[in-house]
């Protein structure tokens, strides 16, 4: 069954990261995009590198403009801190769209740890702005979460269907993403294409707030069982956690003898690094993707994955790089 609208008509939108390079707001705009969304920060510590021009020219171009920004949090503390973080990144910004959560790296995590830490980021950025934000997911995601989180607008994202088929505990949906290969004027990639109605926006255009004090750090203990085809690296990078520091906490001798079923104890900081697990490289003038991922001794595969690149033929001299240490 069709999961509608919240209410009508529907507004033309698109999203938007460093990937997408340069553009034209100009172009977009009377090509019939009115709302953009402007990824502007994800983790604990990055900042999309577009993300301030993006801003301006959009504003310029008259477009309504909204941020979002890309959870990686493993445990409700972390999500606290990364909330504070996109608050600062986006603090005296004018915004007519609501603040967006986008919540996708959820390996190894249960339905209730999930909507723990979906509801802490939330919760954190609603209490500083005083406004409720939007959940952005998948169906297959928004159908693991707490239905006490459809309290809040929900952004759905379902391709190749006339309308969304679900959307978990919602009944009907503020925003839809429904093609992550739609071609657009003033735009030379691929760009996601959505359809927002008006609950999308802030109740006024709002400039956004200073946070204020980030939240108290605090440290806990997780346990996690090892399943068939982890790595200590991977394990580590979805933590925060530098390989020798999660050897070192398990007497771990070697880190490449790790075996299914056995369990590992993580020490989880709530203000944890992005810069444990990753390095970033800023793309030069006549770089390739995969000569990239041999410098780094890693896979064309591997780093459009972790950096979500819509075409790996198509990278731009400024755009960075996360890769895997």
């Amino acid at each position: 069954m069709a999961v509608p609208p919240v209410s009508t008509p529907v507004y033309e939108g698109i999203d938007v990261s460093q990937w997408q390079g340069s553009i034209n707001f100009s172009q977009v705009r009377d090509s019939g995009i009115e709302l953009v969304y402007i990824k502007s920060s994800e983790g604990f510590r990055f900042i999309e590198p577009n993300f301030e021009r993006y801003y301006e020219d959009a504003k310029a171009a008259g477009l309504s403009v909204g941020f979002y920004h890309y959870l990686t949090a493993r445990s409700a503390g972390q999500a606290r801190q990364q909330a504070h973080f996109f608050m600062s990144t986006i603090q005296g910004k004018e915004a007519d769209l609501r603040p967006a959560l986008d919540f996708e790296l959820l390996d190894g995590l249960s339905d209730e740890e999930i909507s723990e830490i979906s509801r802490a980021f939330l919760t954190e950025l609603s209490g500083r702005l005083k406004e409720n934000g939007v959940i952005y997911g998948s169906v297959s995601k928004l159908k693991r979460l707490d239905p006490a989180l459809s309290v809040y607008p929900v952004w759905v994202a379902q391709y190749g269907v006339p309308s969304p088929e679900d959307a978990g505990p919602w009944e009907a949906w503020t925003g839809w993403q429904y093609t992550n290969r739609g071609r657009v004027n003033g735009i030379r990639t691929n760009v996601d294409r959505n359809r927002f109605t008006k609950e999308i926006y802030l109740n006024e255009i709002t400039v956004m707030p200073d946070p204020g004090n980030p939240p108290f750090p605090t440290t806990q203990i997780l346990t996690y069982r090892i399943k068939k085809g982890d790595t200590l690296s991977r394990i580590a990078r979805l933590y925060h956690i530098t390989v020798a520091a999660l050897a070192s906490f398990n007497q771990i001798s070697d880190p490449d003898r790790i075996y299914a079923g056995e369990t590992l104890k993580i020490p989880l900081d709530s203000a944890g690094s992005d810069e444990s697990a990753y390095r970033f490289y800023t793309i030069q003038r006549g770089d390739t993707l995969s000569a990239i991922a041999k410098r780094y001794k890693t896979t064309v595969k591997e780093l459009a994955e972790l950096n979500r690149i819509p075409d790996p033929n198509r990278i731009y001299p400024g755009q960075i790089l996360k890769i895997a240490r």
